[in-house]
């Protein structure tokens, strides 16, 4: 009787070839970072902190700092393509300027992460740039299979739905950056009444806009 599933072997070699491919695709002039300010709400304390979050929509790798210009990762927001990604109708972060900017994600590991955005656009422009990614996530995945004999999904889908992810984080990052810029001109408003100790780098925007 045949087997269902491939040997161990083969499926090392089809998950060898696919991180081959993988590491192709992110190593490509083209690829789109989707970067910005987030806050985020710490696990224990249950504080928001400010964060750069890098999101590389390639990979899936989502990542933040606390700056930046800051060299360091200061840990890494995971995510697969069967987690629940939305905007929260609840306004977790609390103040009334963040209604409808609240990002929710659950994944199946029981992760849960609530993050924030300066503006409603913003907000969107994360929630989709992610959900595009769970596509490449999935593709992933079912290149695997598909390399293994468990599955019909070629290469050709990952590079395709790489190609849409990297078009979406393009738009998206156009929308973050008009956010930050909204952001810098109430800072600059409110700088004028009230000082501000240090550089006013993205993060102290969110901090005071």
């Amino acid at each position: 009787m045949a087997s269902n599933g491939a040997s161990p072997r083969v499926v090392d070699a089809a998950e060898n070839s696919l991180d081959k491919i993988k590491r192709q695709l992110a190593s490509s002039s083209g690829r789109n970072l989707l970067q910005g300010p987030l806050f985020k709400r710490s696990e224990t304390l249950r504080k928001w902190n400010e964060r750069w979050v890098i999101l590389d929509p390639t990979t899936g790798k989502m990542e933040y700092k606390t700056r930046r210009n800051e060299p360091t990762i200061k840990g890494t927001i995971l995510f697969d393509e069967n987690s629940t990604i939305t905007i929260s109708p609840v306004n977790f972060q609390g103040l009334p300027k963040y209604n409808g900017c609240c990002i929710y994600v659950s994944t199946p590991q029981k992760k849960d992460y609530f993050l924030c955005a300066e503006t409603p656009g913003a907000a969107r422009a994360w929630v989709t740039t992610l959900h595009a990614t769970q596509l490449v996530l999935k593709a992933h995945k079912e290149a695997v299979d598909s390399l293994s004999g468990n599955g019909s999904s070629t290469l050709g889908t990952v590079a395709t739905v790489v190609a849409a992810v990297n078009s979406t984080a393009l738009e998206c990052s156009k929308e973050i950056q008009a956010a930050m810029q909204v952001s810098l001109r109430n800072a600059l408003n409110i700088s004028a009444m009230k000082p501000i100790n240090g550089p006013l780098d993205d993060l102290t925007i969110m901090k005071v806009g």
